[in-house]
């Protein structure tokens, strides 16, 4: 069937699809980056804009790396106030503060120099060591070749750095194991040494007088007595202990011999049990 359109109603049609045409030209994508980029917070996950996550690393204090016995760590903040451009902030930490469960520890050896690295070179820095139990006052600590030595023992360091912005302090735990002095070392291991039979010595795989010396931290719950019983050591913790250790031909079966060596009275308090 054909339709014929006369007069008006043909004109009306024609000119509605002639502005249909024009308003569906107009339309395109809009691009919504218009305005300005906008980035994701680091701490919410929201989506700032520049401006604001510009602010944001402007009112946060430098980041202090920590790099000791062959790893690097970031340190935590303690308590700070810090003001940049006109704006400030304040931010209060737990205290005391637990560094280790933030990874900011390291174990090392006494004297072993732990190195620090800030983001921004700090006009002033401090470090003191404060120890467990409180036995004794916070120690100022040298600050050298970037760093600071460990002392021995558990340690916790409070490195304090001052910017224009501010002051901030940042905690790390240390533990240096400490060393045994060249001379005694020699005499204790002459100490272990004179203790073995001939059958025990003739197993040693090793320079005897090189044998590893080293200050004993492990368990004394049980040793084996100079006579050669196995006895309960309770009087002996808290003592100061060094250990001696010559490997043995029998290291795979038994585990190495190890002496254990009061440094009070450079006499053997023990001997580790062997397998």
């Amino acid at each position: 069937m054909r339709v014929q359109l006369k007069g008006s109603a043909a004109a009306t049609i024609v000119l509605f699809l002639l502005l249909t045409s024009i308003g569906l030209a107009g339309c395109g994508e809009r691009n919504p980056k218009q305005g300005g980029e906008a980035s994701a917070s680091p701490s919410s996950g929201e989506v700032l804009p520049k401006a604001q996550e510009q602010e944001q690393t402007i009112m946060t204090p430098p980041a202090l790396r920590v790099t000791a016995a062959g790893e690097t760590f970031e340190a935590p903040y303690g308590s700070y106030c810090w003001s940049s451009e006109g704006q400030g902030v304040c931010a209060d930490m737990p205290y005391p503060p637990d560094p280790a469960k933030q990874g900011a520890y390291a174990a090392v050896k006494e004297g072993d120099l732990v190195k620090l690295a800030f983001d921004k070179e700090p006009s002033a820095l401090t470090v003191m060591a404060s120890f467990d139990g409180r036995e004794r006052p916070d120690e100022a600590v040298e600050v050298r070749e970037g760093g600071f030595a460990a002392g021995a023992g558990k340690r916790l360091y409070i490195v304090s750095a001052e910017w224009p912005e501010g002051k901030v302090p940042y905690f790390i735990e240390v533990e240096g194991a400490p060393e045994v002095a060249a001379e005694k070392a020699a005499a204790y291991r002459q100490i272990a040494w004179d203790v073995l039979g001939e059958s025990e010595r003739d197993r040693v795989t090793e320079d005897w007088k090189q044998a590893e010396v080293a200050v004993y931290k492990g368990e004394v719950g049980w040793l084996i007595s100079p006579d050669r019983e196995a006895k309960k050591a309770e009087t002996l913790e808290g003592r100061s202990l060094v250990s001696v250790t010559f490997h043995t031909e029998q290291d795979a079966l038994l585990g190495p011999h190890v002496t254990v060596i009061d440094t009070e009275t450079d006499r053997i308090v023990g001997f580790l049990p062997r397998m």
